[in-house]
């Protein structure tokens, strides 16, 4: 038997799972885990909960005799984003800090007046932001923490960190190199002046890999912890959304909606603009962008922790009755508006001190209209991006390809449907992230030809959801008047942050 593994290391939890060749998912593992948040702004995570997660996942596989070691042909992982900083000696100098994390907001007004706004996006093809970009922070630890700093001797993402932990191999791909705000998008390489800016020796990033590339094999030690076969192959991987978008049968010219902790629209350029996050897909050969909507999972998470006393009801089946709870509201949750940014938010408006509000409450609003608020608020997050798209760059899909946590909700899928105005299309295996960076791993060792072999003969769909017309008009005045709310206010947040504070 020939199986390939495929690991997402996502915000909120890691997910292993083991496909066969043509697709079919024969074993998975799946830990969740909190985020630590010890400062306001601040969001971080020991590095190795994720190394963990993998190693008990591999074990239980194994110990539940559906898949031998043996059989494991090629392993790919694929990660959200974060700043992993490791020693000499391989150990985490600090917790790794998450793409959520905002306390660097404050230096990128620095950061343009230093170095200049139109250098950075002359060659990162994006904005200067904090999270969502490495530089940010490491300017932040330059001024806070240069001991530390200094001290650092490999710089990682989430899944090169688990490469390294697998195989001892230090590397990096082109995409997630394309979020560290020190890569140059058209020569696609480490940028000199970018790196001497923020007091990054090149020689202490990692190489720059295609996601395809194998970086190394799994090593005695990483054997013993997760049981797999020494020798074993591990390509570079890549984001979770390049990922995400081939395991969901995405190409050149098809488009991708992937609902997990945040939520995006994907899609391939030729064009690139700085209100969304563009990087390079060495995969398809050109570059690739993304929509990110901060809390789309963590939106309706963070709804059922504040609404349902979790110790009373079934976890199997709570997103499932929140699901049918939304229903019984109209749409529109009877004039209630959700601005999702409780983790502050990304595109369109790059604005990390914004936070979350519902708008147009009455004594008349009850549990299932915040719960139908909340799945329309991401939508209006969502459907703001694809307005740009659409208006000003020209750029328009028939059909989105979804997966993640927010693809197995029906209610959600028909609601994104109707405020977007554009079908949605569900494959039968809705882990596009393992599926797609176990397609790359596939790849690597010759079962492919290339990403649109592994997809004719992996992926399949087994629903579509058609938007209703009426619907759409209807979310039309609801997301104009989204849109006006945060227009009107958002010189606020600033004067609630400093009052906070």
């Amino acid at each position: 038997m020939r199986y390939l593994a495929g690991i997402d290391v996502g915000t909120t939890g890691t997910k292993v799972t083991i496909y066969d060749e043509t697709g079919n998912i024969m074993d998975s593992g799946y830990s969740e885990y909190a985020l630590s948040k010890p400062q306001q702004y601040w969001v971080e995570l020991n590095p190795f909960v994720w190394w963990d997660a993998v190693c008990q996942s591999f074990r239980d596989i194994f110990r539940r005799g559906t898949v031998s070691s043996c059989d494991i042909k090629a392993i790919g992982v694929s990660s959200t984003n974060a700043l992993v900083l490791l020693n000499e000696s391989g150990h985490p100098v600090m917790p790794a800090i998450m793409q959520l994390d905002q306390r660097a907001s404050s230096l990128v007004d620095d950061i343009k007046r230093d170095i200049g706004e139109d250098y950075v996006l002359e060659k990162t093809k994006n904005r200067i932001a904090s999270g969502a970009f490495w530089g940010p922070t490491i300017l932040w630890l330059k001024l806070n923490h240069e001991n530390d700093l200094n001290r650092v001797s490999r710089f990682m993402t989430p899944h090169s960190f688990i490469n390294f932990k697998l195989t001892n191999s230090y590397s990096i791909d082109h995409s997630r190199a394309s979020t560290t705000m020190l890569y140059d998008v058209d020569s696609k390489s480490w940028d000199p002046k970018l790196c001497t800016y923020f007091g990054i020796e090149k020689n202490l990033l990692p190489p720059i890999q295609k996601p395809v590339d194998i970086i190394g094999s799994v090593t005695k030690d990483a054997a013993k912890l997760t049981g797999l076969e020494v020798g074993t192959p591990v390509i570079a991987g890549c984001m979770d959304s390049l990922a995400g978008h081939i395991g969901l049968g995405s190409t050149q010219s098809t488009a991708s909606l992937i609902l997990g902790s945040v939520g995006r629209i994907c899609f391939n350029s030729l064009e690139t603009d700085n209100r969304f996050m563009n990087v390079t897909n060495s995969v398809q050969s050109s570059m690739f962008s993304m929509t990110p909507t901060n809390s789309t999972g963590i939106s309706y998470k963070w709804i059922k922790e504040l609404l349902f006393d979790e110790s009373t009801c079934k976890q199997s089946k709570i997103y499932q009755q929140m699901d049918d709870m939304a229903s019984k509201s109209s749409i529109g949750a009877r004039g209630l508006i959700y601005h999702p940014y409780i983790s502050g938010e990304r595109s369109p408006i790059w604005n990390p001190k914004a936070t979350g509000s519902f708008f147009g409450m009455t004594t008349e609003h009850k549990k299932e209209d915040f719960i139908r608020a909340v799945l329309e608020g991401v939508g209006y997050s969502l459907a703001h991006n694809y307005k740009i798209m659409k208006e000003e760059l020209g750029v328009e899909f028939q059909c989105l390809h979804a997966s993640g946590g927010g693809a197995k909700s029906d209610i959600w899928l028909q609601t994104l449907s109707d405020i977007l105005g554009v079908s949605i299309k569900v494959p039968h295996n809705s882990d596009s992230e393992t599926l797609g960076v176990a397609i790359l791993a596939g790849i690597s060792i010759g079962l492919y030809a290339d990403d649109a072999d592994g997809i004719n003969q992996i992926v399949s769909f087994k629903k579509l959801y058609k938007p209703n017309c009426k619907n759409h008009e209807i979310y039309q005045e609801y997301l104009n008047m989204y849109i006006s709310i945060y227009e009107k206010n958002k010189n606020l947040y600033d004067v609630i942050r400093n009052i906070r504070q």
